[in-house]
């Protein structure tokens, strides 16, 4: 499994988003399913309160939140 995801990294090199890069790097560092599972719901939730308030694109919101899940259930067939 690749541990890049350009879209979430991109996000977070934004020095506003400096929570958002500590759960995203939370997430790159979980072996555990169960620890990978929650990580990613933290950063899920991270992004939707991004994108509601216009710090991010919606555009974004969609790709990220595709990446994230691709990155712990894998790609969708």
């Amino acid at each position: 499994m690749s541990r890049s995801l350009p879209i979430c990294e991109a996000i977070a090199a934004d020095s506003k988003h400096y929570l958002f890069k500590a759960k995203l790097e939370r997430l790159k560092q979980a072996t555990a399913y169960q620890d990978q599972h929650l990580s990613l719901y933290g950063v899920q939730g991270h992004l939707d309160g991004l994108a509601e308030t216009e710090a991010i694109t919606w555009a974004q919101w969609r790709d990220a939140q595709d990446e994230t899940r691709a990155f712990v259930w894998g790609a969708e067939q």
